[in-house]
C-alpha cells in the first residue's frame, strides 16, 4: 500500500494498492520506481512502469529461497 496526501490529523487521505497476490510479503525495500520484496518463496523486484502507483512489472531476482515457518 502507498499512503499519500496526509491530513492535519496525520491520516492518509489517499491509499493505493501497489501490489496484490503476494504471499506474506516481508522485507520490503523501496527501489528505483518500485520495490524489492521477499514473498515466499521468491525475492521479487516490483516496478511501476507507467507511473500510476501500481506494480505492473514483476521480476524474480532469487527463487526457491524456501521457508521454515510462515514468516519465511
Amino acid at each position: 500500500m502507498i499512503l499519500d496526501d496526509f491530513g492535519p490529523d496525520g491520516k492518509a487521505r489517499k491509499i493505493t494498492t501497489f501490489a496484490e497476490g503476494l504471499n506474506i510479503p516481508i522485507g520490503i525495500l523501496p527501489y528505483k520506481g518500485g520495490c524489492i520484496v521477499h514473498s515466499i518463496p521468491n525475492i521479487w523486484r516490483l516496478t511501476d512502469t507507467d507511473g500510476d502507483g501500481k506494480a505492473d512489472k514483476r521480476e524474480v531476482l532469487y527463487s526457491s529461497i524456501g521457508s521454515r515457518d510462515t514468516h519465511g
